[in-house]
């Protein structure tokens, strides 16, 4: 029985009692535009948070505290749940906890999951979104999965150093970006949980444009007021850099140099309309993202 004086579950006691969406990763970029849409439309939101005193929704969402590395948090998190939206944490390699929160979940009556995958994902055997989409298909709960395409939010999370220094450096070449916008995607990852037609469905969501970085650094200069370059860098010289400036854990590394470097081949250049059909809108272009950063570029 919920205690409504519970200043946690104060945003709507009656939201306990009914269907309750949990949303986890809910403080990233994908997260947290999911469970913005969703509070805004009065849905019952669970948001998995590692901090319960920050509450970013102001009441409208139930916070939970939640850590992947200590299952004894699931169970409360899960605690009534008909649906949940499941996103990997960037720095988590091994997916074994997300499999047995997944199962978990079935078995407390959960019939619902949207994954947030990678695009790619299917012929990439070894990429850790691989896995989890496998396991999620065997479990008895109807599933979809957003392979999502490369967000502009990582311009700034990962390169701002290197974008106020004038010059980006990666070793994707030439190759064209069909780039998305993180809270398009968790807009979307919103309403396909709740849009029965996107059941056992894989959308591939990219925004409306393809720009390679050459073309993404013309449009970086534009905004900053200085010239932003790009320079093309092998995948070794990446992967250093990586792992001796930014000091990120040798599995990231390999992972992120290996995504960046498969790029060349031209799959993540596809436009596809997918996204424009959950949304039922366009999609952000790259213009209307980095605008939005100037103050900070």
């Amino acid at each position: 029985m919920v205690d409504c004086r519970d200043a946690n579950v104060g945003f709507h006691c009656l939201a306990r009692e009914a269907s309750v969406i949990l949303v986890t990763g809910a403080t990233g970029n994908v997260g947290r535009a999911a469970v913005g849409w969703l509070v805004a439309r009065n849905h019952g939101v669970r948001a998995a948070v590692d901090d319960t005193a920050a509450d970013a929704w102001k009441g409208r969402a139930e916070l939970v505290r939640f850590d992947w590395s200590d299952p004894s948090t699931w169970e409360p998190a899960l605690d009534g749940v008909e649906s949940f939206v499941l996103v990997r944490p960037p720095a988590m390699e091994n997916v074994g906890a997300l499999c047995d929160l997944s199962t978990m979940a079935v078995r407390r009556g959960c019939r619902r999951v949207v994954f947030l995958s990678v695009s790619g994902a299917d012929p990439v055997r070894w990429l850790p979104h691989r896995k989890i989409e496998e396991h999620l298909r065997l479990i008895e709960a109807s599933w979809t999965f957003l392979r999502a395409g490369s967000f502009m939010q990582n311009l700034v999370d990962r390169h701002l150093d290197d974008i106020r220094e004038g010059c980006l450096r990666l070793p994707a070449g030439p190759a064209k970006v069909a780039w998305v916008d993180a809270r398009d995607v968790g807009e979307a990852a919103a309403r396909s949980l709740l849009d029965g037609i996107w059941e056992q469905r894989t959308p591939v969501l990219t925004g409306s444009q393809a720009l390679d970085f050459q073309e993404v650094c013309q449009e970086l200069s534009a905004v900053a007021g200085r010239e932003v370059r790009y320079r093309s860098c092998s995948a070794v010289g990446y992967f250093l850099r990586l792992r001796l400036r930014a000091g990120l854990p040798i599995a990231r590394c390999l992972v992120q140099t290996l995504r960046h470097r498969s790029l060349r081949s031209g799959e993540a250049s596809e436009v596809r309309d997918d996204l424009r059909l959950l949304l039922g809108r366009s999609p952000r272009t790259m213009l209307d993202y980095l605008r939005e950063q100037r103050e900070i570029l």
